[in-house]
């Protein structure tokens, strides 16, 4: 893929997201019939960036559990409801081994699958993914 396709893409999802403050922008964006907005965006919709900045002092699993609790959705998730979810959570993006692991110890691989794990414990009904697969491997 070239610079340009790249660019386009970014582009795309900040326009998608009501990041661009740029050009001259036209149409509108709706979800669920609604026209988008900052406070449905941060009600129903999340986006992984293309670069990670995960915090570097907590280990995997204090940093999804806060998340969780910051996310806080309206829901009144119990601590022990977290505990399941993030479970489930880190078994699928390939952390489980890694829960226990300070952030600034994590490959890069690592790092994105974590940014990807923050994003599935908000339980959003939209996800938007920048290069979510940059510095993965095969696996």
């Amino acid at each position: 893929m070239d610079m340009n396709t790249k660019h386009l893409q970014t582009t795309l999802l900040n326009v998608l997201c009501l990041k661009a403050n740029y050009g001259e922008l036209t149409g509108e964006i709706k979800l669920d019939k609604r026209h988008m907005n900052d406070k449905i965006f941060k009600e129903k919709c999340f986006l992984v960036e293309q670069y990670d900045s995960n915090w570097p002092y907590l280990k995997v699993r204090e940093t999804c559990f806060f998340a969780a609790k910051l996310f806080g959705n309206g829901k009144s998730s119990s601590a022990i409801e977290i505990e399941d979810r993030l479970d489930d959570v880190l078994n699928e993006v390939g952390l489980s081994t890694a829960k226990d692991t300070m952030n600034k110890n994590l490959s890069g691989g690592q790092q994105r699958r974590l940014s990807l794990a923050i994003a599935l414990m908000k339980q959003p009904e939209v996800l938007f993914l920048d290069e979510v697969t940059s510095g993965l491997d095969s696996a």
